[in-house]
């Protein structure tokens, strides 16, 4: 140990020293009462060193000629908090070495060799040493890997955060102006409450085709195999009406907020509980064979639980585009180990409802069409413009005044609107300008 420390320019008794001498116990107790004190250690033993029950390490060695050369053990103790470790290291990626280690053991076994050599009569000679290399063992590239679809892995994941940030800035934006009352000072001035929401509503609109046209663009650009086999057409419909959906579900909840701060934390943890349906529900195919099996559809509760999910446009959507990437993007197959390619997405396969039956468990899988999921997403659309509606009327917030939480079947309600609908056509029209005679058109002047 001398020798190694000479050779790595390391000082003997500080830098390598001795730490016990004796059992096992007494280099664990040392150890315990200096922790990460010590970097590697070297164990020199001539007998049994029992480390964990039955488990010890070889200590020695019997030669059955007793004039062969010594043989010394030695094992080499590391700190393994220190040392580069395999966690998500892909399979085909060999783990880092510890180059620390490999360096340590040379140098002890050139110390050995020299020990062993001045022992010799013919000390005087130069001592061998050993100089070593090392490389990774060659490996062929991991086809699991390197032909995997993104589509397919992950569906929709990443394709609900563009809708996600409209819905976002149009609920701060909408509760901004509301805390600083500016909807009242257009109405005071004649911006009435139906021009203020069509505003926000073309706004929203807009913002909403812009994602889904910067999604669309980036796979055409990326070249993922789902955009070549799904015609156009299907990819938009599915992703502008889920965002238009998230729009109309922001304007909902911007009239049950007062504040700019309150929208700012239900965003933030709507967008939780929408990454988190995400995560559960991002893998379409496990989500059918556990739900639309007809085993589970025998039970009330279950189908009451699936519709509710049904409605809620992040769980649609995750079904409606996972059936789209299942099919049109590469797919692992389990007999071949590899991934094979996609097959094109008509409108066949659109408006279908795939029925099929699992061989291991004999269920009969009825998987909903993505029409019908589509469908779904317009109508919880609707569901949401409704209580747009009635709580932009039922909260003083929004309009300066609360209706009566039964005003639709008011039919003064309607009557008013029916006549405030009827004036301002009247007004429209009373408002037209309308040339005006002078004097001089009439052909008068003095004389």
């Amino acid at each position: 140990m001398q020798t190694v420390a000479v050779q790595n320019k390391l000082i003997y008794q500080k830098d390598v020293k001795k730490l016990t001498v004796g059992t096992t116990e007494a280099f664990f107790h040392y150890l315990e009462l200096n922790p990460n004190a010590t970097l590697y250690s070297v164990v020199w033993c001539t007998s049994e060193w029992v480390i964990h029950g039955n488990y010890s390490l070889p200590c020695n060695y019997q030669f059955k000629d007793q004039n062969e050369d010594t043989m010394m053990f030695y094992t080499i103790w590391y700190n393994k908090s220190l040392v580069p470790d395999c966690l998500f290291r892909p399979s085909f990626i060999p783990c880092p070495k510890d180059e620390k280690m490999l360096f340590l053991q040379n140098s002890v076994d050139n110390g050995i060799l020299k020990y062993l050599h001045s022992k010799r009569a013919d000390s005087e000679t130069r001592a061998p040493s050993i100089k070593n290399s090392y490389s990774n063992f060659p490996g062929p590239v991991d086809r699991i890997y390197k032909n995997m679809d993104v589509m397919n892995i992950f569906g929709s994941y990443y394709f609900v955060l563009g809708p996600i940030l409209t819905f976002m800035l149009l609920l701060q934006e909408v509760a901004k102006e509301k805390e600083n009352r500016l909807r009242q000072g257009l109405n005071v001035v004649g911006v009435s409450h139906t021009v203020y929401w069509c505003h926000w509503v073309i706004v929203g609109t807009i913002i909403n085709f812009l994602q889904a046209m910067v999604l669309l663009v980036s796979g055409y650009i990326a070249q993922f195999e789902l955009w070549d086999n799904c015609p156009f057409s299907i990819l938009f419909f599915v992703i502008f009406w889920y965002g238009q959906c998230m729009v109309a579900w922001a304007f909902w909840i911007s009239t049950l907020v007062t504040r700019q701060d309150q929208a700012n934390q239900i965003s933030y943890s709507l967008i939780m509980v929408i990454i988190i349906i995400q995560l559960v529900f991002a893998n379409s195919d496990l989500v059918a064979k556990l739900f639309y099996n007809d085993r589970i559809q025998t039970f009330a509760y279950e189908r009451i639980t699936i519709a509710a999910f049904e409605f809620i446009p992040t769980y649609a959507f995750s079904m409606a585009f996972g059936q789209i990437a299942e099919r049109a993007s590469k797919r692992f197959s389990v007999n071949s180990a590899n991934w094979i390619p996609g097959k094109p997405f008509t409108d066949e396969l659109y408006y279908k409802t795939e029925i099929y039956e699992v061989k291991a468990t004999n269920d009969v899988i009825r998987v909903p069409s993505t029409h019908y999921l589509m469908m779904h997403i317009i109508y919880s659309m609707y569901v949401a413009m409704f209580l747009w509606w009635y709580c932009d009327h039922i909260f003083a917030s929004n309009r300066g005044k609360a209706y009566s939480m039964f005003f639709p079947f008011q039919p003064s309600y309607w009557k008013a609107v029916f006549q405030d609908f009827q004036h301002n056509f009247k007004v429209k029209a009373s408002n037209r300008k309308k040339r005006v005679l002078s004097t001089k058109d009439l052909g008068v002047g003095r004389s």
